[in-house]
């Protein structure tokens, strides 16, 4: 063989793989950019889900359960790391106010197998989270939820003031700060009215 036709050969080779390598990482940037501006299914100022699953009892609960005070809702799943961790500090914040000025609602979506779900709950139920489940996935549906834990604080008034998309540490000041600016807006408003 000439050498020249050896060098073709390898060249179509490594053409073919430099067309792979131009175009991975375009089409992960592509993807990238897109989830980036992806629309969350909630937005500040927007209006919150009305139904939120049903409890372990089998009651269908509702936003207008909680009249009156701030709501957090997160959406969570019992194989999801980051949506463990944030629970759990959530149960921390929660028993620090009053059910009558806070309520939390930890909405269980994208799960498969009720035994482990019910086992979950047993395991973590606390008195200061509300556990309700979305088992056939009607509000993931209905509100186009991609992606777990979505956090969404709730005024007193019952507008949707902050959601949060994913969780880390780096999250828990922000979160701290718009709770408790939430919780001094209904204060005040109380003390108003």
């Amino acid at each position: 063989m000439p050498l020249d036709v050896v060098r073709n050969k390898h060249h179509r080779r490594y053409r073919g793989m430099s067309r792979f390598q131009f175009v991975l990482p375009f089409a992960v940037a592509l993807f990238l950019l897109s989830a980036a501006h992806a629309e969350m299914p909630f937005q500040p100022g927007g209006e919150p889900p009305e139904m939120l699953g049903r409890d372990q009892s089998g009651t269908n609960v509702t936003l207008d359960d909680f009249p009156d005070r701030v709501r957090v809702v997160t959406f969570w799943a019992s194989w999801c790391g980051p949506c463990l961790t944030e629970i759990d500090v959530m149960e921390q914040l929660a028993g620090q106010v009053p059910d009558s000025d806070l309520r939390v609602i930890a909405v269980n979506v994208h799960e498969r197998n009720p035994v482990r779900v019910r086992r979950m709950l047993r395991r973590l139920d606390d008195p200061n989270l509300l556990y309700t489940e979305d088992r056939r996935d009607i509000i993931v549906d209905r509100y186009d939820i991609e992606s777990i834990p979505l956090m969404m604080m709730i005024d007193h008034h019952g507008e949707i003031r902050y959601v949060h998309q994913g969780y880390g540490e780096s999250k828990l000041d922000q979160i701290i700060e718009e709770l408790n600016g939430l919780l001094v807006e209904q204060a005040k408003d109380r003390r108003e009215g």
